[in-house]
């Protein structure tokens, strides 16, 4: 019955979407019920969860009512944090609650709202296993979207479902940015918002911004629909918390980086800092994987482009602390290197970083990339947006690449145990 259910789900999602029904006014302006709940980590995974929602100005308050599935006691509130957001949609609440003292390895029910009847009905997340070597999480590259097509979004709505249909084990999701085309504009939100639905408000989400973040009909600025909206750790450098940040699951490190210098020069540097974070980061750990993600490639896909500042602000403390694997996006196209060190070809994983440009999850492809000789891999994901598969087995990690109805495209494997 549950994969019924499960399977069903992404229909039901796109149904509402596109019938204007997601729990949203027909101007896109939040309602008192409330929506764009979403699951993030920004303490341990086996025993706390954030969880935040949006609801129209008036409810000034939220709580999460939550409890064990199948439990009998009483449930739980946590009061949530609220802040007021103004967009050029209207002004709305973003609240936020942090869950903790949650028993490791357990499945939670919960609804998000208000004190009163403004509630969302019941979702549920589970939380981690502190001693688990072995796991499974989802990657997806650009899922930024025209607003012209019939159903906005749709694209993205149906490879993130399907993804998750035949990923159920999934423990998180990792984006590699630009997840919506405009990011100072609310349309662009709620359609991402609304096809996100049934899944991140299951499993967590972590992000790295991308340059659409930071694009409007006025130029580019700060990311501030992304900071409002989106909760992260916020563990990185002071005026880039929530876009630059790390987190543990099991022996893996992830560090989200933010590559948008171009973007956000006149607000000042932003790779001087990320490096001296980085290099603490990566200094002091002794974990078995290091996986980092970011928006811009080392080496674009598309000709023409450049990142060098990027590249020398990363590519050095990669090296030195063998950050083990590298996920990008912003090219749209679907390209694995071999292991590089120094900017070259090296033979073995164990000797150097795998960089993986990980495609496009949206309905924006280019028709003329031309990937560069360190790609082993490359595949311009024309016909259907795609996903990556991450499975982490003790000292083994395989990567697979899908395409939106489950077709195999690319795989490989490193294994420390050989090393």
């Amino acid at each position: 019955m549950k994969r019924v259910l499960r399977g069903f789900l992404p229909v039901l999602v796109l149904l509402l979407s596109s019938s204007g029904f997601l729990l949203r006014g027909d101007s896109g302006k939040a309602n008192p019920f409330p929506d764009h709940i979403l699951l993030t980590w920004t303490g341990d995974p086996a025993t706390t969860m954030t969880v935040s929602w949006r609801s129209e100005v008036s409810s000034k308050s939220g709580q999460v009512r939550y409890g064990v599935r199948g439990g009998k006691g009483q449930q739980r509130r946590v009061k949530a944090s609220s802040t007021l957001f103004a967009t050029d949609l209207g002004s709305y609440r973003i609240h936020t609650a942090f869950l903790k003292g949650l028993s490791p390895t357990t499945t939670y029910t919960y609804t998000v709202g208000d004190e009163g009847l403004n509630r969302s009905g019941e979702r549920s997340f589970t939380t981690a296993d502190p001693k688990t070597e072995n796991f499974k999480f989802l990657v997806f590259g650009d899922s930024q979207s025209s607003l012209k097509a019939e159903r906005p979004y749709s694209l993205w709505a149906q490879n993130l479902h399907n993804a998750f249909r035949l990923n159920g084990d999934a423990k998180f999701i990792v984006m590699t940015g630009d997840l919506v085309d405009e990011g100072q504009s609310g349309a662009h939100w709620e359609a991402w918002f609304a096809a996100c639905q049934g899944v991140m408000d299951q499993i967590p989400l972590f992000s790295s911004p991308g340059n659409h973040e930071s694009h409007g009909s006025s130029g580019t600025r700060r990311p501030a629909y992304w900071n409002a909206q989106l909760r992260f750790p916020r563990n990185g450098p002071d005026r880039l918390k929530n876009q630059v940040y790390s987190f543990r699951y099991g022996k893996v490190l992830f560090l989200a980086l933010d590559s948008q210098q171009k973007e956000q020069r006149p607000y000042g540097d932003i790779l001087g800092p990320q490096k001296e974070w980085l290099q603490e980061r990566l200094s002091t750990s002794r974990d078995l994987w290091k996986i980092a993600y970011f928006h811009k490639p080392f080496s674009p896909l598309v000709k023409g482009r450049t990142y060098d500042d990027v590249k020398e602000a990363f590519l050095p403390l990669f090296d030195r602390y063998h950050v083990d694997l590298v996920f990008n996006g912003h090219d749209h196209g679907l390209a694995r290197t071999a292991p590089m060190r120094e900017g070259k070809v090296v033979q073995r994983p164990s000797q150097g970083t795998v960089y993986y440009v990980v495609g496009r999850s949206g309905d924006k492809f280019y028709s003329d990339l031309l990937p560069p000789p360190e790609y082993l891999f490359f595949d311009p994901v024309k016909e259907q947006p795609n996903y990556l598969v991450v499975e982490v087995r003790g000292k083994s990690l395989t990567v697979s690449a899908h395409r939106s109805d489950g077709t195999l495209l690319d795989r490989f494997s490193f294994d420390k145990a050989e090393e």
